[in-house]
């Protein structure tokens, strides 16, 4: 296919790349945390909560620390908090097979951007999920106007599969969102 992504993984006692480390998140990431909350250009392309105070800021940590399958981005240089990949249920009934199958988002900060930095991330991360989480699907929602986004999917395998129209939901902001898929077989075929 001519991909030019390393696949190699490196799993220690966490992921890491070349120049990332993937960890949970910390109280020392309060201000990172407070500043994409507080800025909406990461509402409008990631989808990240809009925050009012450094309480609700201190809240979200504590989520995100209850969350396994969340982690922070750090150069490992440096220690610089430079933004977050998550992994989430798509639902838990059994019989669906939903639990073989998680949407992933993430968040780059708008200092890092255009570096690379994600799609390093991507190159261990959707291994962790096929290989070592042992998932059937792996699934991404970006917003319409995100072509950046959907190009790095693309790049990875990633296949449009529908757009989502929020505004029927009775959510307090109306949206759509394109969700793209990358199955088990075709990371398989693509990157073995």
């Amino acid at each position: 296919m001519g991909n030019e992504i390393d696949w190699k993984i490196t799993l220690t006692e966490f992921l890491e790349t070349k120049r990332l480390r993937f960890r949970s998140f910390e109280e020392r990431d309060l201000d990172k945390v407070y500043e994409w909350g507080t800025n909406q250009l990461y509402n409008q392309t990631a989808g990240f909560v809009v925050l009012s105070s450094i309480d609700q800021a201190k809240q979200v940590i504590e989520k995100y620390k209850q969350r396994p399958q969340t982690f922070a981005l750090e150069l490992k240089e440096t220690g610089t908090l430079v933004g977050m990949i998550e992994l989430n249920e798509r639902g838990l009934d059994e019989q669906s097979g939903l639990l073989a199958t998680k949407e992933f988002g993430v968040l780059v900060d708008q200092k890092f951007w255009r570096q690379g930095l994600m799609n390093e991330a991507l190159a261990v991360f959707i291994p962790y999920v096929f290989e070592t989480l042992n998932q059937r699907e792996l699934w991404a929602g970006v917003f319409p106007s995100n072509t950046k986004s959907k190009q790095m999917l693309e790049k990875f395998g990633f296949e449009f599969k529908y757009t989502a129209d929020y505004s029927a939901m009775g959510l307090p902001k109306s949206y759509n969102e394109d969700y793209y898929l990358l199955s088990r077989i075709n990371y398989f075929e693509i990157f073995s």
